[in-house]
């Protein structure tokens, strides 16, 4: 027989140990026969799967239990015989409840079949010791498993405003934090052009321009992780970091759409426009849906803009964008109007504008409409991601991770024709609907 390598011969002699200690205590009467047999049917699959099933090392297993055994006297272990009588006063033809049948002639008995097993010459080999089926409760302290890679992150919503943004850096070093642009002052902005008679006078328009300025404002979170974290779960320190600045996008994405511009908020898309009025239009399409609202809002932008804007965008929650897909008739059939098309990505278009799934409106019945070319985003460095010592961290071995951004959303008084908002869209569809006589 083959010498084991030193890691092998140290496996061996902690099995060999235990063996002497449980042959020992059955000898002793501190475990019985029960209890003895489940020990060693641990330490038998146990030995398995740390010696991967290599004959040799399963030989050597098994004889060292052979050797264990034929030290003591069983005979003398009352508790056996009086299992063994009662079974020969019931007649009944077991094979023989010895602690060496249990333990020893089952494992001695396929030792040729375990090397077949190994060699590939058999498929299966059964073993049986003292009825005791070898199951996973068998095997103590085994966390062996398949480890799936990486560590996975939370869901969040579709964070689209970004996306539809002019993204701008800003890169001068003394800008105090501001955009600053000449707009149209359009309370006193006059067109006064006319058609003018011979020896007339001319009109006289009026144009004036207003400074207008934004801020930048910062969106930030952090989170304090001890130096052990860091120094020993790399992996885990990397997904906080993006657990971080998916935070500060969750809230971006918010800002850049809801924002008021008050105090420490972001001047949004719906504070920077006007409300589509659809009074104006009450009574004008017969069985207004959702699908004519939209054309009847996009008509409204080029009545006054269209050589100017071209609406591209409708943000509109999930829960109406899935009732635009399932709309049917009386009779279950599937409504798609003539004038709806899918993009590359699947996505509804009507009428060149794309519906964009915005579910971060504080009303699931909210709608805008407008065109992406006007709406700009300043910022600065991005999302930025430091790591210091806060307060009494420094002795407490702790550290905090922080990500924050500075940026600003404009959309400028020249532009916002392009836009229109809708409150309540029911409230819309409502109204433009013809009322039938």
């Amino acid at each position: 027989m083959s010498e084991l390598n030193e890691k092998d011969q140290k496996i061996f002699d902690q099995i060999t140990a235990k063996i002497d200690t449980q042959v020992q205590a059955l000898v002793s009467k501190e475990i019985d026969n029960d209890t003895f047999t489940a020990k060693m049917n641990g330490l038998f699959v146990d030995a398995m799967s740390k010696f991967e099933l290599k004959s040799e090392h399963m030989k050597k297993v098994t004889d060292t239990v052979e050797a264990k055994l034929k030290e003591y006297d069983l005979s003398a272990n009352t508790s056996f015989l009086d299992i063994q009588q009662k079974v020969e006063a019931l007649g009944e033809r077991q094979p023989q409840m010895s602690i060496h049948r249990s333990v020893y002639d089952e494992l001695v008995a396929v030792k040729d079949d375990l090397d077949g097993l190994i060699k590939g010459i058999k498929s299966t080999v059964n073993i049986n010791i003292n009825a005791a089926n070898v199951t996973r409760s068998s095997v103590t302290g085994n966390d062996n498993a398949e480890l799936i890679p990486g560590l996975g992150q939370l869901a969040t919503r579709v964070l689209p405003m970004r996306s539809l943004c002019r993204t701008i850096p800003m890169n001068q070093m003394d800008d105090n934090g501001y955009v600053r642009w000449l707009d149209w002052d359009e309370d006193t902005v006059v067109r006064a052009a006319a058609v003018v008679a011979e020896g007339g006078t001319f009109p006289e328009s009026t144009a004036a321009w207003k400074q207008e300025s934004l801020q930048l404002k910062k969106i930030g979170d952090s989170i304090p992780v001890t130096e052990e974290v860091l120094e020993d779960l790399q992996s885990f320190a990397a997904e906080l970091e993006i657990f971080l600045g998916t935070n500060v996008q969750i809230v971006e994405d918010y800002q850049l759409l809801n924002g008021t511009g008050t105090g420490s908020n972001i001047k949004g898309l719906l504070a920077s426009i006007t409300e589509f009025a659809y009074a104006s239009y009450a009574g004008t399409v017969q069985d207004c849906s959702i699908y004519d609202l939209i054309v009847t809002i996009v008509s409204d932008i080029a009545k006054t803009g269209g050589n100017k804007y071209l609406p591209d965008f409708c943000l509109i929650p999930t829960a109406l964008a899935t009732g635009m897909t399932l709309k049917k008739d009386l009779n279950n059939n599937y409504i798609r109007p003539p004038f709806m098309v899918q993009n590359a990505q699947g996505k509804m278009v009507i009428v060149n504008v794309a519906i964009v799934e915005q579910n971060g409106f504080t009303d699931s019945n909210q709608m805008v409409i407008g065109d992406s070319n006007y709406m700009r985003l300043y910022y600065k460095a991005g999302i930025v991601l430091s790591r210091d010592t806060v307060a009494s961290q420094f002795t407490a071995d702790m550290i905090t991770i922080k990500a924050r951004m500075r940026e600003l959303f404009v959309i400028r008084g020249a532009d916002a024709g392009g836009f229109r908002k809708v409150s309540s869209v029911s409230d819309a569809i409502a109204s433009i609907t013809e009322t039938q006589g």
